[in-house]
């Protein structure tokens, strides 16, 4: 249990309990050296164990030091060891005692917690990882043998490399999904948060282990918000009309929907997309002074198509209608440019005809109590419809009738 013990031998001192008083423990062993040790080459060979035995014998030649651990009296003793120069480094000199055959034993049982450990990160089992982590760290600060030390260590590169490769996986099929032309689909959004959860949940039980080699749930955020800024970058160029704007608007929203910490930018997307609107509609006013009015009616085309590009933002939509209105009634450019403006408010008309059939059906699920009722969709429907009156001052009536088809459903489910 001592390394280089014999080195140590005067730090050593030897109490005996359980001996009768007329026993001598000094002939005692001395005839187990000569009669055991002495004629068995294996026990011989064992240095360490000689070496404390020949200690022993020359410690209790004159004196053993024999304990009554109820009626005798400790103060000699305690005063024997007091005087004793100690072990320095004890951590150093007192090491895991064991047999080959324990040895063998132990090593068997930490290639089985490796297995274990291997089996269950790749099945994402944290609660059986740390388990058999805990196990192994504490089998290898007990023994401080190599061979647990080596094991434990590979199971943690094991577990670092896997959750590195999965978020390699994870974050390339984010960004092939960020290309499409299609924008991104609820289940890549889904994903992606399944694995942040899963991040963010083996933080506290594996970060003792891995510390800092723990991939971080701020890094998939931030991965999120590099992949936006490419884009961004890319629409720089780009016409509010064309459909890179859309997509990236959408997979905006759709991403703040589901990680809160991308409402700010989501924001702030919408407000450069605004003002840069706003540039768009301010640019008809010239040639509408100049008389250009082909040049006017251009513009207004690109001003239609950029609301239907933004029109799931009403204060944009808004916004437009009231300045198409303005513009459309100039009598040069009415006749030019009416189709386009009743085409942009029929957009925004179906839109909202949409918000109300889709407000209709969660009220019909509560009625029906079907399945999980996203009472916030509900929330989220009524307010766009409120905030929408508006539309009432360019399609008269819209307003009305599609809020009173709400309230009359309100009303019949509470019935």
């Amino acid at each position: 249990m001592i390394s280089n013990i014999e080195d140590r031998l005067d730090a050593i001192h030897y109490a005996f309990t359980k001996y009768p008083s007329k026993t001598d423990i000094h002939a005692y062993i001395l005839n187990i050296k000569e009669k055991v040790i002495d004629q068995d080459p294996l026990l011989r060979s064992d240095k360490a164990f000689v070496a404390v035995l020949k200690d022993l014998i020359r410690k209790t030649m004159k004196k053993a030091q024999k304990i009554d651990p109820i009626y005798g009296d400790p103060k000699f003793f305690i005063e024997t060891l007091q005087r004793a120069e100690g072990i320095t480094f004890p951590e150093e000199a007192f090491r895991f005692s064991m047999s080959p055959d324990t040895q063998k034993t132990i090593s068997n049982e930490a290639q089985r917690y490796e297995m274990s450990i291997r089996c269950a990160a790749k099945h994402k089992n944290i609660d059986l990882v740390k388990y058999y982590l805990d196990i192994l760290k504490v089998l290898k600060d007990l023994t401080k043998e190599g061979f647990v030390k080596d094991a434990y260590e590979k199971c943690l590169r094991f577990i670092s490399e896997n959750i590195e490769e999965s978020c390699s996986v994870v974050k390339e099929k984010f960004a092939r999904a960020f290309e499409s032309q299609d924008g991104l689909r609820e289940g890549d959004v889904r994903e992606y948060k399944t694995f942040l959860e899963y991040i963010q949940a083996i933080q506290k039980p594996l970060g003792g282990h891995l510390e800092s080699g723990l991939v971080s749930p701020t890094a998939l955020i931030q991965n999120i918000h590099t992949e936006l800024q490419k884009r961004r970058q890319n629409l720089a160029e780009k016409h509010l009309s064309s459909s890179s704007v859309q997509i990236y608007l959408g997979n905006l929203r759709m991403l703040k929907n589901s990680f809160p910490e991308l409402e700010l930018e989501y924001r702030k997307s919408c407000k450069d997309f605004e003002d840069r609107f706003d540039v768009l509609v301010e640019s008809a006013r010239e040639p509408i002074l100049a008389n250009e009015f082909s040049r006017a009616a251009e513009i207004i085309l690109v001003i239609y198509k950029s609301s239907h590009v933004l029109k799931v933002h009403l204060k944009q939509i808004e916004k437009l209608i009231s300045e198409m209105d303005t513009i459309r009634k100039i009598p040069e450019i009415e006749g030019r440019t009416s189709g386009a403006y009743y085409r942009t408010v029929e957009n925004v008309r179906g839109y909202m005809q949409q918000l109300q059939k889709d407000t209709e059906q969660l009220l019909v699920d509560i009625d029906k109590k079907s399945g999980s009722i996203n009472y916030s969709h509900l929330a989220r429907s009524l307010s766009r419809l409120k905030n929408a009156e508006w539309i009432n001052r360019v399609s008269p009536g819209t307003f009305e009738t599609l809020m009173r088809r709400i309230t009359e459903e309100l009303i019949e489910n509470a019935q």
